[in-house]
């Protein structure tokens, strides 16, 4: 009767054409990362095909929140502890990722957990909501109260995609809404970094 979730990433994608990115597409990872990620899905659906063991994978986008200590909002923390005037940020700003709230992809794990299969499928786990690196970022400082000059290097790191934005059909067919807006969850998120003197 287990039931074995996979706690995959949406780097399995990599850089796709076609936005939202649907379970069905090709994947195309960039990153050791999402080869690896790629790899135990497959995983887990042999053990499925051979075994009978109930596995699914969920592919988690852009997770953050409280507890987090890396990543982008991480780093602007950290940027922006050690500097009033400036950030320097890579890439354009005009990269994009589907963020959700790690009390909403909690929930989405729950629903997963109720309504799957569990017969090696993979499922997106995001908001479907595609935002700008630029408004994610100036979201973050807005909240942190911090009011220097943000700039970014115009390079982009090799094993980063360019634009995310998922389609989660599945989530919202099993009755998935989300609770925390982007706006809502970075408050939460610098409260709590705040509340652990982490600023």
């Amino acid at each position: 009767k287990c039931k074995f979730i996979n706690l995959s990433s949406a780097a399995v994608y990599g850089n796709q054409q076609q936005i939202p990115i649907n379970e069905k597409q090709e994947l195309n990872p960039v990153s050791p990362y999402g080869f690896h990620k790629k790899q135990a899905e497959e995983i887990c659906g042999y053990y499925y095909s051979l075994f009978g063991i109930r596995t699914c994978s969920i592919r988690i986008f852009s997770a953050y929140g409280e507890g987090l200590k890396k990543q982008l909002f991480w780093d602007l923390n950290v940027k922006s502890k050690k500097s009033k005037s400036i950030v320097t940020i890579h890439g354009t700003g005009n990269e994009s990722r589907d963020y959700i709230h790690i009390k909403d992809l909690v929930l989405q794990l729950e629903i997963g957990l109720i309504n799957a299969p569990f017969r090696g499928e993979k499922i997106n786990s995001a908001n479907g909501v595609e935002i700008k690196i630029s408004d994610a970022v100036r979201c973050f400082l807005k909240n942190k109260i911090w009011k220097g000059n943000i700039r970014y290097n115009n390079r982009t790191r090799k094993g980063d995609p360019i634009n995310w934005c998922a389609d989660i059909s599945k989530m919202k067919n099993w009755g998935y809404t989300q609770k925390y807006n982007l706006e809502n969850g970075i408050k939460n998120y610098v409260r709590w970094i705040k509340d652990q003197k982490l600023d």
